[in-house]
């Protein structure tokens, strides 16, 4: 029986490091045609290239390109748990890839769909393959696998704000930009026996913001803390915020819209993660310095139904254009 689900899409756009004749669904497109065979795209990502990335399905709508970025493992393993409520501990097993008339076939590690007209492009990621892949792929395609980007040029897929968090930032400018991220490293720590206990995470301070914190103590204050050498249980934030000098009753023009141009440069970091108050005292939250909607999509047996799928990323999409919510 089919369903329904709702997915997150977001918007990217394309960027190259250089002016270009051809807009990104140009090029990729021709890309396309060129490798017309999996085997001619499929791009290796580790040393042993036993795992790949691969446009594994493209589609055109309405003059939009439409497809879906897979990466799987050959040979790869799912791990499955027993569903028993009644039992003490659940235990671990594994599944093997399986074939099926005589094609062998993966278990796919990750998904990512994208919808692309011109250089605008809409992309529903999933945890494991986020659109940084999807970029690092496009960039692969296009410089190692054709000729449509010499080795020198380079494509970037960047968040864009609306138009009316650009003219809001424009109006009132920013006073003061916070910025927060994880103080501690995580690692999880995998039993040997995965079936007497679950993994857990640890955390370990390493990194920039703990060389930060070097800085600011005294050396015996800071080995006193054990923070390079500990492990804990649970990670902290550390927020900085950037902001003009309080003691300052006017800034320069030059300071006020570097503030403005930083506020905007951090639209790549994660919603979570970035925070802007105005000169009006009004604030911007990191979600605003992104686009991104939901759409819906059918489910039959476990699967998305992919044509509908893309019709609604590509209705998204051109929605945003039609409103005057992105430019080119």
């Amino acid at each position: 029986m089919a369903s329904s689900t709702q997915k997150t899409v977001y918007y990217r756009q394309a960027r190259f490091s250089e002016s270009m004749p051809r807009t990104l669904q140009q090029m990729l497109s021709d890309a396309l045609r060129q490798l017309d065979l999996v085997r001619d795209r499929l791009e290796a990502v580790d040393p042993k290239a036993s795992g790949f990335r691969v446009i594994s399905a493209r589609s055109s709508d309405l003059g939009f390109l439409c497809g879906r970025l897979t990466t799987f493992e050959r040979g790869g393993y799912q791990t499955v748990i027993a569903d028993d409520p009644e039992a003490k501990d659940l235990p671990l097993s594994a599944i093997e890839p399986p074939e099926k008339e005589g094609v062998p076939h993966q278990f796919a590690t990750g998904m990512l769909y994208f919808c692309i007209f011109q250089n605008h492009v809409a992309v529903i990621q999933s945890a494991s393959l986020r659109a940084g892949a999807f970029e690092q792929h496009l960039a692969w395609l296009l410089r190692e696998k054709t000729s449509n980007l010499t080795p020198q040029q380079g494509v970037a897929l960047v968040d864009e704000p609306r138009q009316a968090t650009r003219d809001r930032i424009k109006k009132a400018h920013v006073r003061s930009v916070m910025i927060g991220r994880p103080l501690l490293e995580e690692s999880v720590i995998v039993p040997a026996h995965a079936t007497q206990t679950k993994a857990q995470s640890r955390f370990k301070g390493s990194g920039g913001l703990i060389r930060v914190i070097k800085e600011w103590l005294d050396p015996t204050q800071f080995e006193h803390l054990g923070l390079e050498q500990g492990v804990f249980d649970g990670n902290l934030e550390v927020w900085i915020e950037i902001r003009y000098p309080k003691r300052l009753r006017s800034c320069p023009e030059d300071a006020i819209r570097l503030l403005d141009d930083l506020a905007l440069a951090l639209r790549d970091l994660d919603e979570d993660q970035t925070r802007l108050e105005l000169a009006d005292g009004t604030h911007v939250k990191g979600n605003e310095l992104k686009i991104s909607g939901h759409v819906e999509a059918r489910v039959s047996a476990g699967l998305l139904e992919e044509a509908d799928l893309y019709s609604a990323m590509r209705e998204w999409l051109e929605a945003l254009i039609k409103d005057g919510s992105i430019t080119d």
